[in-house]
């Protein structure tokens, strides 16, 4: 918890430096607070994203900042409507207006690294989330613009995609999978539970847990396939001896960046990883349990709306919390390090080989684009002006053998964790919190209602993913404007950074 500071001005108390002067009523009375020493001016092109970044790091630290008075954000503004750089910030530009709830993440890293940030205007990174910005964004693409999606691996990332292009490289570390509807089901039901007690149903285009069963027997199995959804689906062996922690089922979300360089995709791999157990103790499937997903699933998106999620603040204690290091983990674990990360790096260096040909077709293929001509031209030329910043979820059986389940080529990059109010149980003292509460400012440590979660809540920055993610986008951004400046080669680029190439 960030510690209380009083502003001179308004007189009240709070954990946040814009709500501390919500009563003030001048813009320029709002540097006032003199509880806490100043930081230097937030120097930025936008004023929202300014005081946004200065809101979050007050959050994140309890320190109280200087915000730039009407006369010096007026100044500004002229600055820019001249085409003059703001005199403090020179760096590169990086671009967040499709960058949506990675851009907390991204403003507290270009604020490191010395980057402008833009919201809408271009710049030397463009950051973009979703498919239809991807598309969007590459057709207006400049030289020397970076886009933060690879053209096609959104395609290959999906799990019968994906499932293809390992059993095709014959890797060892994916489970037993079967594509759905190719598969005739009853043959799957023959051979899975030939060798294995249960498997896993995922649908293809799932993401967050969403649409996730478990199945036991051939009964069930057919009963789990007729409730999908979507036709395309890849039913996988269910590893039901993993390596626990504390009783406690988890597995690890490592992250890698990769970067198109003479002709194939090198990728890096980052020194840190987050560690997500389950809420629930866990025990092998069996058809009583089948439907207790929080014993058999790590998701944050499913976990955070349980009574028993944990929150952890201490990215070194590896002895609490539903999120963790992976480095607090694995000592907790008392197994080598090394040896992990040398079966992981292996893990990925296999995956990202067997993905490279997959992505380079499915970039150049109308379909992917949904026949736009357009589109499908400025993805094969710009192909080599992109990087991707992948999600691997790893998980270890009891032998300490390495699993890949699933790669994301969305992982979430935000800080953002939600806790719910325990002193507000009922809709009567919701609605007489909320009644009290002044609109605007703010989202960190404010009352809200929103739909992340059912109950009354705060947003609070996750001091874990802080600890894991901000690295991954520093070191990503300082590798990109190397590969793009053309310094060295690729293993020279990750110098200084969480990145190693492999």
């Amino acid at each position: 918890q960030a510690a209380l500071v009083q502003c001179t001005t308004c007189k009240l108390a709070c954990t946040i430096p814009y709500e501390l002067h919500s009563n003030c009523t001048s813009l320029s009375r709002r540097d006032n607070c003199a509880s806490l020493p100043r930081r230097d001016v937030i120097e930025s092109s936008n004023k929202g994203l300014e005081l946004r970044l200065s809101i979050l790091k007050g959050a994140l630290f309890g320190t109280c900042f200087e915000v730039p008075t009407r006369g010096v954000l007026r100044r500004r503004r002229a600055r820019m409507a001249a085409g003059l750089t703001p005199r403090s910030a020179r760096g590169p530009r990086l671009d967040v207006a499709n960058a949506r709830k990675n851009s907390d993440l991204l403003l507290l890293a270009a604020e490191e690294l010395g980057w402008q940030v833009t919201n809408g205007q271009g710049g030397f990174v463009v950051w973009v989330l979703f498919k239809e910005d991807v598309a969007e964004r590459l057709k207006k693409l400049r030289d020397g613009e970076w886009l933060s999606h690879l053209p096609g691996m959104q395609e290959v990332c999906g799990k019968v995609n994906l499932g293809e292009a390992l059993q095709d490289h014959g890797v060892t570390f994916w489970p037993r999978s079967w594509r759905l509807p190719a598969a005739g089901l009853d043959a799957v039901c023959k051979d899975a539970f030939s060798k294995s007690n249960a498997v896993i149903v995922k649908p293809d285009k799932g993401s967050q847990g969403q649409g996730i069963s478990l199945a036991h027997s051939s009964q069930e199995l057919h009963r789990v396939v007729n409730r999908l959804l979507a036709p395309e689906a890849i039913i996988q062996e269910y590893l039901t001896q993993p390596l626990l922690l504390d009783g406690y089922k988890w597995d690890a979300r490592i992250y890698v960046l990769v970067i198109p360089h003479g002709g194939r995709l090198r990728c890096f791999l980052a020194d840190e990883g987050l560690a997500r157990v389950c809420v629930q103790p866990y025990e092998e499937p069996t058809s009583r349990n089948l439907h207790r997903l929080m014993v058999h699933l790590t998701n944050y998106s499913l976990s955070k709306f349980s009574e028993k999620y944990e929150h952890n603040a201490d990215p070194a204690d590896g002895s609490r919390g539903c999120k963790r290091t992976l480095t607090a983990v694995l000592q907790r674990l008392g197994i080598s390090a090394q040896n992990i990360w040398a079966s992981m790096s292996d893990l990925v260096r296999e995956t990202v080989e067997a993905m490279t040909e997959p992505v380079a077709a499915a970039a150049s293929r109308p379909e992917t684009w949904d026949l736009d001509a357009e589109v499908t031209a400025a993805a094969e030329k710009r192909f080599s002006q992109c990087f991707h910043v992948l999600g691997f979820d790893i998980i270890l059986d009891r032998n300490l053998k390495v699993w890949l389940l699933e790669v994301n080529n969305n992982p979430s990059l935000s800080i953002d964790e939600v806790r719910p109010l325990a002193d507000v149980q009922t809709r009567a003292e919701a609605n007489q919190l909320f009644a009290t509460i002044r609109k605007g400012g703010s989202k960190w440590g404010r009352p809200c209602r929103c739909a992340a979660h059912p109950r009354p809540h705060q947003h609070n920055p996750c001091p874990i993913d802080v600890a894991v993610k901000l690295p991954v986008a520093l070191g990503a951004l300082t590798i990109v404007k190397a590969a793009r400046d053309g310094k060295g080669d690729p293993a020279s680029w990750a110098a200084g950074t969480t990145f190693q190439l492999l």
